[in-house]
């Protein structure tokens, strides 16, 4: 917990020394705001694809590997005074980073017993939402800055989330139906791949009528992660084309 923690506390306390900022590095508000937007832009790319990261390099050293990265980051920001290195090593911080919070929760599930996983992640969650609370800012804008953070962060994250899932179980069913209208035996590549798995499993071993249910059980599975990797990508459009349709309201700011 203390890592994502210092993720989650990262990720808002720079807006505190930002003035600051403008002033050592002679630098005005649009420029130094690209730290924090860097930072942003690095943490949510890295989040989608930390399932993968992790399955592939392993959840722990994929984990010490982001902290470590996220660490050397943070402590390079100490030293830098040149603004475009700055973003840069934020942005690397933000990868770092990233990885934390997905990474921390997966472990958290497999660590605890099912009974005991809901109030570990009560605990977390707590953790989470207490954090913000100890970056250097002045006592009397912790209230309001700590509740504005915790609701916004809340509501944004349960109803992104709450629709992310409905878009990835309507288009894995959607994808999965289109996929299956192709497996029939008049489709040669779908005869190929049955006769292949069936095979497999004979040389294994099975008997015949075992052989072709495990063909058909495996490319039902082919079949599963398919749908599921395309369900995905729609996924990944959808927020792009979130993104980019929302851009024009940053100009609806006004410059501080």
């Amino acid at each position: 917990m203390l890592g994502t923690m210092m993720e989650v506390i990262d990720s808002s306390i720079i807006n505190i020394a930002l003035p600051n900022m403008m002033g050592s590095l002679g630098a005005n508000l649009d420029e130094v705001t690209w730290m924090v937007t860097g930072y942003i832009v690095a943490n949510v790319t890295i989040v989608p694809i930390s399932g993968w990261l992790s399955m592939r390099f392993g959840r722990k050293r994929y984990f010490l590997v982001s902290i470590a990265l996220f660490t050397i980051a943070s402590i390079l920001c100490s030293f830098v005074h040149n603004l475009y290195l700055l973003i840069l090593i934020r942005i690397l911080q933000g990868i770092g980073g990233g990885a934390l919070v997905p990474t921390s929760q997966a472990i958290l599930m497999e660590t605890f017993p099912p009974e005991e996983q809901g109030t570990a992640m009560s605990i977390f969650g707590f953790g989470m939402m207490v954090c913000p609370s100890i970056g250097s800012m002045d006592k009397k804008d912790i209230p309001s800055a700590s509740g504005i953070y915790n609701l916004m962060r809340q509501l944004g994250g349960s109803f992104g989330i709450a629709i992310l899932v409905a878009l990835l179980t309507r288009g894995e069913a959607t994808h999965r139906v289109n996929l299956i209208q192709h497996i029939h035996t008049l489709n040669p590549l779908a005869v190929q791949r049955l006769d292949t798995l069936e095979q497999g499993l004979l040389a294994r071993g099975e008997d015949l009528v075992s052989a072709k249910l495990g063909a058909l059980k495996l490319l039902d599975q082919t079949i599963h992660i398919q749908a599921l990797m395309l369900s995905f990508v729609d996924g990944f459009r959808f927020l792009v084309t979130l993104i980019l349709l929302s851009l024009p309201l940053l100009f609806l700011f006004k410059k501080g």
